[in-house]
């Protein structure tokens, strides 16, 4: 439940790839204040500021480099978050097989009774004695399946909203190095992009 919740407040788009700080520094690029841009992410730790530092690092230079430099920087970054999904599938993997193990352990036990019971030839008694052993034994499965389930279901959704960050990111990075290739102390850029499709 812990890593749920924690990967839920983690992997929020507005906080790792925020769109106004995209913006922003789109705007202080066209204007050719590199230093600003510079400024605005130094300190903050989302992933765009992260990729837009080091592309600050490279400006002038020829986009595709600032592109790799970019992508360079998040790969860190990029291995924690997927390493925090991963959990979750560990999770998923592992539960239904300890709680098929304590189901099986819980079977044998109650065969044992059954053959130690001195009045296990009664029919009546037996069955009474063998249904609620395996209704024990069968919680462990139930508690396995309660935990892998969702734990397999919110992997998959992290996964997958993962993927749509970093497509983000990819997309804002090829726009950005373009502007950043173009830095020079008088330089300013005009045109759209594909910031501008999302104001």
């Amino acid at each position: 439940m812990y890593l749920i919740l924690a990967n839920l407040l983690i992997l929020s788009e507005s906080r790792l790839v925020p769109l106004r700080v995209a913006r922003a520094a789109r705007d202080q690029l066209l204007k050719g204040d590199l230093s600003g841009v510079r400024r605005m992410v130094e300190n903050r730790g989302d992933l765009l500021s992260t990729m837009l530092l080091a592309g600050c690092n490279k400006a002038g230079r020829d986009p595709n480099l600032i592109e790799t430099a970019m992508e360079g920087s998040l790969s860190q970054y990029l291995v924690r978050l997927r390493n925090r999904i991963r959990h979750l599938a560990d999770i998923a993997s592992i539960a239904p097989m300890i709680g098929l193990l304590g189901t099986v352990w819980g079977m044998l036990k109650v065969f044992q009774a059954v053959a130690l019971d001195a009045n296990s030839t009664m029919v009546g008694n037996w069955s009474s004695l063998l249904a609620e052993g395996v209704a024990q034994a069968m919680v462990t499965t139930v508690v396995g399946l309660v935990i892998g389930i969702p734990s397999l279901l919110f992997y998959y959704l992290f996964r997958n909203k993962l993927a749509r960050i970093i497509g983000r990111l990819e997309t804002f990075g090829t726009d950005l190095a373009e502007l950043l290739s173009q830095q020079t102390p008088s330089s300013t850029q005009s045109g759209s992009s594909i910031l501008d499709s999302r104001r």
